[in-house]
């Protein structure tokens, strides 16, 4: 294939492609998430692997208000969000709501290691 070839069927496939960004709460994921509107395992996600003392770290910087980086989903043809970036965030916040990665209930993640602000360690 000719490069000006190659050139041309990735210019087609860009236009195809569209993007939006959305300013959306951690708190409007959760409901998406337990609407079934966000799928957060697709077969290509790692697995989860923060422990629980960076989760809480995770969680005091939502509480603080400090930015986080951006979470990346694609919209599938069903109209479902999957995760492509994000599951760590996503998955310590489901875990301080009481939610595990199977929408099973769990115990709320307890705040451990929070070096900010440090009257929240142990809240729920």
């Amino acid at each position: 294939m000719r490069i000006a070839n190659l050139i041309q069927d990735v210019d087609n496939q860009i236009i195809q492609i569209r993007t939006k960004s959305l300013d959306v709460s951690f708190n409007e994921l959760y409901d998406m998430y337990i609407d079934g509107e966000l799928a957060i395992s697709p077969d290509y996600q790692r697995l989860f692997r923060w422990d629980e003392e960076k989760q809480s770290r995770f969680i005091e910087s939502l509480i603080l208000e400090m930015p986080v980086p951006p979470t990346f989903v694609i919209e599938t043809e069903e109209g479902v969000y999957e995760l492509i970036d994000g599951l760590q965030r996503i998955s310590s916040y489901l875990h301080f709501r009481g939610e595990k990665l199977s929408n099973e209930k769990s115990n709320p993640l307890v705040l451990r290691g929070c070096d900010i602000v440090n009257s929240l360690k142990y809240v729920k």
